[in-house]
């Protein structure tokens, strides 16, 4: 057996993650603010930065606390998805604010009704949708309501646990004695009940933070002039940065020289960002015109895989700007881009149209707001509704988009006059 050496060359071509192009890449993670705070510290290292701040964090300090998530921003993100029609979007956001640390609302319907200009039983309506919201006994305008829906997801409430409910305040008031003869309970029932409700949560609103929601401050502007959709970049949050002139040119291979190429590579990486998410903010507008006009229930059929395709992008690059910008929108407030987006409920080739999946959810929530309490929908016939309607889905598809948006099973929703 002989062995032989022998010298071989091979081409291969790939793509290096450069720092410049992993710079790239992180901008496209952050949002216009959390641009800004990084811009702000590499600036006051490199000379050749000129730095303008937003006036949204112009006099804020330069370090970020970290903290928890917001009350309010888990209330945003839900809020298109739980109160759909975009005419009730103002009454959701005034039941928002009215919402205290604990979680429970501090004003009440009426007077946000007086507020608004609208009808209590309008205000009520979209409360009741709010308290759909996951963890359960949040907008609760009373202790006994927090921990009334908060029972109510674990099954039907027996009659003697309502008296209990009802009758709740005379315990901090009267003392035990009192919410057992006022609940018609013996001493052992109450305490039984009692030791059940201590298991709840009186402040569902505690363990998220109470700060303001920075995220309600937009990267994105959508506004509708003469029929059409146009958006622009905000400039309350975009900070601007451009090469600083220090009177003379740098030695080849100095250190400033070095410090001048990298300032050039850093304002060209935000061009670059700032293309792209004014790039996709067109194409929203364009594609989700009806989503923006009516809300979820006009939205189409929209993945970053084909958003990326029209645009030319990877679709990493459509996720990362999705996940981290935001957009005003009128009449719906602040909305995460990821918002604009949404997957077909099915995926038959063969379908005549693809049905968006808010779309869907939204006709499935008003089709139970209109039912009768008393003899409320199953899926099934919730199915033949919306075909009806002509959106043909099956019954496992509306009780998965029905559980997904917080509704209650007909079980569960069904009221009994005790």
């Amino acid at each position: 057996m002989k062995l032989n050496q022998k010298v071989t060359q091979q081409l291969q071509t790939g793509l290096r993650l450069t720092q410049d192009l992993g710079r790239a890449i992180g901008f496209l993670e952050l949002s216009n603010l959390e641009l800004a705070q990084s811009l702000r510290d590499t600036a006051s290292d490199n000379p050749w930065l000129q730095l303008r701040l937003p006036s949204a964090i112009a006099d804020a300090p330069a370090e970020v606390a970290a903290q928890g998530p917001s009350l309010q921003a888990r209330v945003l993100e839900a809020l298109p998805r739980l109160v759909p029609r975009a005419a009730d979007r103002a009454i959701a956001m005034a039941l928002v604010d009215a919402l205290a640390p604990s979680g429970l609302l501090g004003t009440s319907p009426e007077d946000i009704a007086q507020q608004q200009g609208v009808a209590v039983a309008r205000v009520e309506a979209v409360l009741t949708a709010l308290q759909r919201i996951e963890p359960r006994g949040l907008f609760a305008r009373s202790l006994s309501e927090c921990l009334e829906l908060q029972l109510a997801e674990m099954g039907p409430i027996a009659p003697p646990m309502r008296r209990l409910l009802t009758a709740l305040p005379l315990l901090s008031e009267a003392g035990p004695a009192a919410l057992a003869k006022a609940a018609d309970l013996g001493a052992e029932d109450l305490e039984t009940l009692l030791a059940q409700l201590r298991e709840l949560n009186p402040s569902p609103g505690q363990g998220f933070s109470t700060a303001p929601v920075q995220t309600r401050i937009a990267d994105l502007i959508f506004e509708e002039t003469d029929g059409q959709w146009q958006v622009r970049l905000n400039p309350e949050t975009l900070p601007e940065i451009a090469l600083a002139e220090l009177g003379h040119s740098p030695d080849r291979g100095s250190r400033l020289a070095h410090e001048r190429g990298a300032a050039l590579r850093l304002i060209g990486a935000l061009e670059r960002r700032n293309r792209a998410l004014l790039a996709l903010g067109e194409l929203l507008a364009r594609e989700q015109s009806g989503f923006l006009a009516h809300g979820p229930a006009a939205q189409r059929v929209l993945t970053a895989r084909a958003a990326a395709g029209q645009l030319g992008m990877h679709e990493s690059s459509i996720s990362r700007l999705a996940n981290s910008a935001s957009a005003t929108i009128p009449g719906m407030g602040v909305l995460p881009l990821r918002a604009f987006f949404c997957r077909a409920v099915r995926r038959d080739p063969d379908a005549p149209a693809q049905l968006a999946a808010p779309a869907v959810t939204a006709r499935i929530a008003e089709i139970i707001a209109q039912e009768d309490p008393r003899r409320p929908l199953d899926d099934g016939r919730i199915a033949a509704m919306l075909a009806d309607a002509g959106m043909a889905v099956s019954r496992r598809v509306v009780g998965k988009l029905r559980t997904r948006a917080g509704i209650a099973n007909r079980s569960a929703r069904r009221r009994r006059d005790d």
